[in-house]
């Protein structure tokens, strides 16, 4: 165990807080290691442009709350270790920009550059915050969305992911790393296992606990100690 458990905070949707549920269930089992916090909301995203258009998704409100305000005072009242952000389909769903009224998604070069942009503010505020760490988590591709047919093409995701990474490149020098769910769920066999996630989004909270334990709770207190 390290000299104190190391604090973790992670923020975003509601695939978020499911790892947390996991995350906090390993914590308890390792109380010399973890304590773990959560700030979230519905649907949060940390894309505040353009209006979200795709159907049953409509968290600017609450995302711009949650990014512009209140995960920077959980920084400035917990004091983290360690930040983990995590947002699976908010910020892949489609939009449109008030100077435009084309509907386009995270393909289309424009929704791409906000989208890289965005991750970088709310990376540069946390840091600028006191986050001694921040740790992107790039989320498993879901097995189905129910919000129209558009959120189920595999290359939106593929562009978040894309900027996740390119978020950590642009921070080199800084504590700033991605931790790839995805890509562990796949090499473990669970990315396809509708068991793991029954709504085709969502964890259950037994999924997030094995994944706690065999994977992500060692590596964010080795990262929080780095």
């Amino acid at each position: 165990p390290p000299s104190r458990p190391v604090r973790i905070l992670v923020g975003g949707d509601s695939t978020a807080v499911v790892l947390t549920v996991g995350m906090a269930s390993w914590a308890a089992g390792h109380p010399d290691h973890a304590a773990v916090s959560s700030r979230w909301c519905p649907g949060c995203g940390f894309l505040l442009e353009g209006a979200i258009v795709t159907a049953g998704m409509d968290s600017e409100e609450p995302s711009a709350a949650f990014t512009g305000t209140q995960l920077l005072a959980s920084v400035d009242s917990l004091q983290p270790d360690v930040v983990v952000l995590m947002s699976t389909i908010t910020d892949v769903a489609d939009r449109v920009w008030p100077d435009d009224d084309r509907r386009i998604g995270p393909t289309d070069p424009r929704y791409r550059a906000a989208l890289t942009e965005a991750y970088a503010d709310i990376t540069m505020r946390l840091l600028a915050a006191g986050a001694p760490h921040v740790v992107w988590i790039v989320p498993p591709v879901p097995l189905a969305v129910l919000n129209g047919p558009e959120m189920n093409e595999p290359e939106r995701y593929e562009v978040q992911h894309a900027v996740i990474r390119e978020t950590v490149a642009r921070f080199t020098g800084s504590p700033v790393s991605a931790i790839d769910l995805e890509g562990w769920m796949a090499a473990a066999g669970h990315a396809s296992d509708s068991s793991w996630r029954p709504d085709g989004v969502h964890l259950t909270e037994e999924a997030a606990a094995v994944i706690a334990e065999q994977f992500l709770g060692p590596l964010l207190v080795a990262t929080a100690l780095s």
